[in-house]
């Protein structure tokens, strides 16, 4: 944007001698000016529809305002501020739809993963996991446990960082919810079957975790997971199945 200055002074030319060169009025000084009135009009915001750039700025309105006024940064600063402690600050969603095999008897990354930043280093995020796993008969049905990492890396790579799963879970270090048929505690998919390998089957794992990352930066969360038998090869996905994860910061 850019403001209108004049360039030419008319006022003056009225107190010149008469027959002066400055006093007389030339079509170039008149049309200078509006050109230069053109392009500040051009370059202005419009009232209706408009699309600033740059760092616009307002007033800030009192705490509490609720109308049509616009409201800057500092005003959702002080409105976060004075929301009490449990609120949902805010919520991202993250899919995999991919297939993710591995062999691994220690926690290995697969591909479902997902990043949020917290406003504050005292809030908290709930991580909630809903994913499709299978047994597969070709790789004989080997059970395995599934639990969410606060950290990030490529698909089968050995997991890194925190493990979320409570500290009361197994010494494997997967959920603690129920138990599988090999009497391992923990969140995980598991031949129905039993074990005897007639089939492969298909397990939707729903695993979930509140936690203290302390931080303002990016903060990544992913699957992980590991088998529970000496060998074999389990799977993550499959079966054109989508696994989910739902990332929520909640106010601290």
């Amino acid at each position: 944007m850019s403001n209108y200055t004049k360039s030419t002074n008319f006022a003056v030319k009225d107190g010149l001698s008469a027959g002066t060169a400055a006093k007389r009025v030339r079509g170039t000084e008149i049309d200078d000016e509006y050109n230069a009135i053109a392009v500040a009009v051009a370059t202005k915001a419009n009232t209706n529809n408009t699309a600033l750039t740059g760092v616009p700025t307002a007033p800030t309105a009192s705490a509490g305002t609720n109308n049509t006024q616009i409201a800057t940064t500092a005003f959702v600063t002080v409105a976060a501020a004075v929301m009490p402690t449990g609120s949902v600050l805010q919520v991202k969603a993250f899919y995999h739809d991919g297939i993710d095999d591995s062999s691994s008897s220690t926690h290995v990354f697969g591909g479902l993963t997902g990043t949020i930043t917290p406003s504050s280093s005292s809030n908290k995020i709930l991580v909630t996991m809903n994913v499709n796993c299978e047994t597969v008969t070709a790789f004989g049905s080997v059970p395995f446990m599934v639990t969410a990492f606060r950290g990030s890396g490529s698909i089968g790579a050995a997991a890194s960082g925190t493990n979320l799963a409570p500290a009361n879970s197994s010494a494997n270090g997967g959920w603690p919810y129920g138990a599988q048929a090999d009497n391992v505690r923990g969140m995980a998919a598991y031949d129905p079957d039993g074990g005897s390998g007639s089939a492969s089957s298909d397990a939707t794992v729903s695993l979930s975790a509140l936690d203290s990352p302390n931080s303002t930066s990016s903060v990544g969360y992913t699957v992980a997971a590991h088998r529970t038998t000496n060998s074999g090869t389990f799977r993550m996905g499959g079966r054109a199945a989508q696994s989910s994860m739902i990332l929520m910061e909640i106010k601290g």
